[in-house]
């Protein structure tokens, strides 16, 4: 009978050592382990597992790479691999996964156009500024995201806005910021890409443009106090001091409360004086005065206002009214 207790092939100065911890066995346990899970887990089980995991580690990344050579037509693991080599920054293996969709072999999808705009972007980062290799990956991208960006949801394609703004690529970033906005049904992500839009041309330095965008789609989003307070802002970025003041009075007849009421009205002054028309500034004030807290501060700037109006009699008015006011802070 064998004694499976020690072994005693090695010699008499061999320490007595269990036959299960020889390398033979172990190997063969090993060997067994494996096919069993093999077996228990077929390789479209461990893709559901990597699937519905965020693992980008690099043992997950070289078990993509055999599937991927295994199988060079499966796209769903090459997207997958594609995906975790962006999260682990391996760009040149992101691009490698990417392959048949840059070499136009297979039609970009729904799920291929956001990582090859990943890419893109990433590339952009790594080349210098105001070099020409940045300037052909900013080429590249903005291409890429015209073609690609239809294939997108509305909120990846306000994340691309957001990246092509930060890229400096403004004008691609407004024409696409239009694009969601004219086929949003929902009124938050409508007001989202018209703010998108706005602050991108804002951005670029172009006022005047980011203010007709603005007037250009009015009728996509909501009539509501933040809508009228931008347009005043934007009006007068754009030097349009009338539209301004117009805009302002929409603005205060949607204010939630007093203090809100009273910084409409201070724009609605401030944009008739920007125009040179004191007259009507004090005139507007004198309107809207009801409307608004009656406080210190708007008897003092009501006193200036119509001194610069030339209206001596008014600003004694409104003198004593500052005079004869509580000393409480407005």
């Amino acid at each position: 009978m064998v004694d499976l207790r020690t072994d005693r092939s090695s010699g008499p100065e061999a320490t007595e050592r269990p036959y299960f911890f020889r390398p033979v066995y172990l190997l063969g346990l090993f060997a067994a382990v494996l096919v069993a899970f093999v077996l228990l887990f077929p390789k479209h089980s461990l893709q559901r597992m990597l699937a519905d995991s965020d693992d980008s580690s690099a043992a997950t990344l070289s078990y993509l790479q055999m599937m991927v050579r295994a199988q060079p037509d499966a796209l769903d693991v090459r997207l997958m691999l594609a995906e975790r080599a962006l999260t682990a920054g391996k760009l040149t293996l992101a691009a490698s996964a990417l392959g048949p969709w840059h070499s136009v072999r297979a039609e970009p999808t729904a799920a291929s156009a956001p990582l090859q705009l990943a890419l893109a972007v990433a590339d952009i980062q790594t080349r210098q500024p105001g070099t020409d290799q940045r300037r052909q990956a900013l080429d590249s991208y903005r291409l890429l995201l015209a073609r690609l960006s239809p294939l997108l949801t509305p909120t990846a394609q306000l994340e691309q806005v957001r990246l092509a703004q930060q890229a400096g690529l403004y004008q691609s970033a407004a024409d696409l910021a239009v694009t969601v906005l004219d086929q949003a049904e929902d009124p938050a992500l409508a007001m989202r890409a018209y703010r998108a839009g706005i602050d991108a041309l804002l951005a670029a330095n172009q006022p005047a443009a980011a203010f007709d965008l603005a007037r250009a789609h009015l009728s996509r989003v909501p009539p509501t106090a933040a809508l009228w307070q931008t347009l005043t802002r934007l009006s007068m970025a754009a030097d349009q001091p009338r539209q301004a003041a117009d805009y302002a009075r929409r603005w205060l007849a949607k204010a939630a409360d007093g203090q809100e009421r009273l910084q409409a009205m201070e724009a609605v002054v401030s944009a008739w004086l920007a125009a040179g028309m004191p007259e009507r500034a004090l005139q507007e004030a004198t309107d809207l005065i009801g409307q608004v807290p009656e406080s210190r501060a708007l008897w003092r700037q009501l006193t200036r206002l119509s001194l610069q109006a030339g209206r001596p009699d008014l600003a004694a008015h409104y003198a004593r009214r500052l005079l004869g006011e509580k000393r409480a802070e407005p």
